[in-house]
C-alpha cells in the first residue's frame, strides 16, 4: 500500500508549505532593496541598495537630505523582525517623520557609543548578529582593514551596513564595493556614484524636490566632524531603543 508520504511527493500533489518555503528562499536570495528612486535605480549595479554589504556614503555635512533618500530603504527594512541599528548619528532621528514615511521605528536601536572604538565594534557586533537588516554608523576615523571586516560581518549577518563619512575620504581607496557622493547643487541634493561594480563613476543625479532635515530634528546641519552633544532622545524617537556601549572591546586592525 502506498504512504502518505509517497503520496505527499507526488507533483500534481500541492501543498501550502511549498509557497511559504518558496517565498521564505525568495526573500534570503533577494541581492537588492529598491531605492526608491527610478533614475538611482538605473545607475546601481544590482538596480537598488545592496542588501549584505558594505557600502559608503561621503558627505560634506549631514542634514542635506541623505534620510529623504534612504527612508524608501528604511520603511521596507522597518518590516522585518529585525533592527535597523543607528550606531552615533550626529543628529537626533525625528519619530514622526520617520512615522510618516513608513518607517516602523519600534524596530529602530540608537546606540551612542562613547569613543571611536566603541562606534567600530558595536557596528561589526550587529552586523555579524543576523539580528538586524541594517546598520547606519558614523565611526571618527577608520582604516581599510577595518572597513573589510565590517564588509564580511555584513555578508555574515545578511545585513546592509552604511558606513557614512566625510567626503573629503573620497580621494583615499577605499575596499568597500559600492561608496556614494553627496551635495547640495542651488536647489536640489545631488549624488555621484564614484565607485560601483561593472562600471566607471556615474554622473551626478539631481533630486530636486528633497526638503532637507526634516527627518532630523530641527537644529541645523552640522560639520562631520564636530563632535555631537549629549542629548535627551526621548524629545525625538518614541519608543527609544538605547543599548548601552560601556567597556566595549577593541576592533583590531588586523
Amino acid at each position: 500500500m502506498t504512504g502518505l508520504q509517497d503520496v505527499l511527493q507526488h507533483p500534481s500533489i500541492w501543498r501550502a508549505s511549498d509557497a511559504l518555503q518558496q517565498e521564505s528562499c525568495t526573500q534570503q536570495t533577494q541581492r537588492h532593496i529598491p531605492t526608491g528612486f527610478s533614475q538611482l535605480d538605473k545607475e546601481l549595479p544590482l538596480h537598488g541598495w545592496p542588501k549584505n554589504e558594505l557600502s559608503e556614503w561621503l558627505s560634506p555635512q549631514w542634514g542635506i537630505g541623505e534620510l529623504q533618500l534612504l527612508s524608501p530603504a528604511l520603511a521596507q527594512l522597518s518590516q522585518q523582525q529585525r533592527w535597523i541599528v543607528w550606531v552615533s548619528p550626529p543628529w537626533q532621528p525625528y519619530g514622526p517623520a520617520l512615522i510618516q514615511q513608513g518607517v516602523n521605528i519600534s524596530n529602530v536601536l540608537l546606540i551612542y557609543a562613547k569613543s571611536n572604538n566603541e562606534k567600530l565594534w558595536a557596528m561589526e557586533t550587529c552586523l555579524q548578529s543576523g539580528a538586524c537588516s541594517m546598520v547606519l554608523g558614523w565611526p571618527n576615523k577608520v582604516l581599510p582593514q577595518q572597513i573589510k571586516r565590517l564588509h564580511l560581518a555584513a555578508r555574515k549577518g545578511n545585513s546592509w551596513c552604511l558606513l557614512m563619512r566625510h567626503s573629503d575620504h573620497a580621494q583615499h581607496a577605499s575596499p568597500a564595493p559600492l561608496r556614494v557622493m553627496a551635495r547640495v547643487a542651488g536647489a536640489h541634493v545631488e549624488l555621484q556614484l564614484i565607485k560601483r561594480r561593472g562600471s566607471w563613476a556615474s554622473h551626478w543625479i539631481q533630486f530636486p524636490h528633497l526638503l532637507t532635515a526634516s527627518l532630523t530634528s530641527t537644529k541645523p546641519a552640522t560639520s562631520i566632524n564636530e563632535t555631537s552633544p549629549n542629548v535627551d532622545l526621548r524629545q525625538s524617537l518614541t519608543p527609544t531603543n538605547i543599548m548601552p556601549m560601556l567597556h566595549a572591546p577593541t576592533l583590531r586592525n588586523d
